[in-house]
């Protein structure tokens, strides 16, 4: 059984609002890792979920502070350094892809570097340095 503010989240990402103002994923209360993506509808009542179980939630804030990044560009780079692409990362964050690619241009500026092969190379070293 779902807690009442997912069941919420559900209600609305069914009813087709889950692009507007709500957001495509939603972290379960009691476990702020544990995290449930709406994917789509399958058909009349029946819907795509996905749960998966976020390992890395102190990347983001590392890479921040040590990096001299915002939250949301250390979430797109900590989503950039697991393989993901623009698209993918834009759907995890409920962004638009270009949103994404202006965060990477910051992200670039800010790290010195060119390409994401680049950034993600930090970031692996960033992460690896602080385990």
């Amino acid at each position: 059984m779902l807690p009442d503010p997912m069941l919420q989240w559900l209600e609305q990402a069914q009813n087709g609002k889950a692009g507007s103002k709500t957001q495509a994923m939603a972290a379960f209360p009691d476990d702020d890792q544990l995290r449930l993506q709406y994917m789509g509808k399958l058909g009349p009542n029946e819907f795509l979920l996905r749960l998966a179980k976020d390992t890395s939630t102190n990347a983001p804030a590392e890479f921040s502070s040590e990096l001299g990044l915002t939250t949301r560009e250390g979430e797109v780079l900590s989503w950039l350094s697991k393989g993901k692409t623009n698209r993918d990362i834009a759907q995890i964050l409920g962004l638009s892809p270009r949103t994404v690619d202006k965060h990477l241009e910051q992200i670039y500026a800010k790290l010195g570097v060119e390409n994401r092969t680049a950034a993600a190379a930090i970031a692996t070293s960033t992460r690896r340095r602080n385990s």
